[in-house]
């Protein structure tokens, strides 16, 4: 009798004791890159789409029913510079190569047209027009030509746009086109789940680099060797990632429990990203720490 009482409430215990709860796994003792620091430059409402380029950062500045871009050397702690008008809603700050203009989008007449900037915001030029709404501007190694995505009625595409001309060439189904540094080819994501795709300018060669994951939002790493992506859970943005540009190899980036999204490859290796961690969303960067697991 006294052997069934000890089993019944052993098996009642058992009942009761909450699962455990799932365990998040620890870096590696290698790790790819180390801490986030969260950036100096700072202004009003949550930041996001980080642009770095040459020690300055441009980013947008959400305040509700209005976004602006913003803009600041890094380290100053002076207020950022507003590029963009009040009463505006941008969004996907692209710098140009040379650092001379700022590519974005702006919403007009319900949709988003690409237009450029230059850094002291007092001229604007606007490439695309119509309908259909354009966004997350990407441009080429050398200037002449910028990578955007067009929202069509039957789904979105990646095409190439010369701010010259305003001249649009179709590349391929897709969205948020990312320029290699070297120019050869466009990282882009691709159907849901994401998937990041790579192919070249004029359309062929179309590579899948990642399966089995939600990837979303590429860039490239200066050596064109890698490509840094934020994967989502449900659709909620979750760590980044990098994969090799032939796809083998995936490398983990960040590994904080906040979400993170919007990477952006600056030249001088350092990721910056958006985070919302301690309830706040704001830009951070993380620079490589081990090299090598990226060779």
């Amino acid at each position: 009798m006294l052997r069934l009482l000890l089993c019944l409430l052993v098996t009642v215990a058992g009942c009761t004791t909450r699962p455990p709860e799932p365990v998040r796994p620890g870096p590696p003792r290698l790790a790819a890159f180390g801490d986030a620091v969260r950036q100096n430059a700072s202004g009003p409402g949550r930041a996001d789409g980080p642009s770095p380029c040459d020690g300055r950062l441009a980013w947008v500045s959400d305040r509700g029913p209005e976004t602006r871009i913003l803009c600041v050397a890094e380290g100053e702690r002076k207020r950022p510079q507003e590029l963009t008008a009040a009463g505006t809603r941008v969004a996907d700050p692209a710098w140009s190569p040379d650092g001379n203009s700022i590519a974005c989008a702006v919403l007009e007449d319900g949709v988003f047209q690409i237009y450029v900037l230059t850094p002291d915001g007092k001229t604007r030029r606007r490439l695309t027009s119509g309908r259909e709404g354009s966004r997350h501007p990407s441009w080429s190694p050398n200037g002449r030509r910028i990578a955007i995505e067009v929202q069509g009625a039957s789904g979105s595409a990646v095409w190439i746009v010369e701010p010259d001309s305003s001249d649009l060439t179709f590349v391929s189904e897709g969205i948020c086109p990312a320029w290699s540094p070297d120019g050869m080819r466009l990282a882009f994501q691709q159907g849901a789940p994401g998937t990041i795709c790579t192919i070249r300018p004029d359309g062929s060669g179309l590579m899948r680099l990642t399966s089995g994951r939600d990837a979303r939002q590429p860039s490239w790493s200066p050596d064109s060797r890698w490509i840094v992506f934020a994967q989502y859970n449900a659709d909620r943005a979750d760590d980044l990632w990098a994969v090799s540009n032939d796809g083998s190899r995936t490398v983990r980036i960040t590994w904080d429990p906040a979400p993170e999204w919007s990477p952006s490859w600056a030249k001088d290796g350092r990721v910056f990203f958006v985070a919302d961690r301690n309830g706040e969303q704001a830009i951070w960067a993380v620079s490589a720490s081990n090299p090598e697991i990226l060779k």
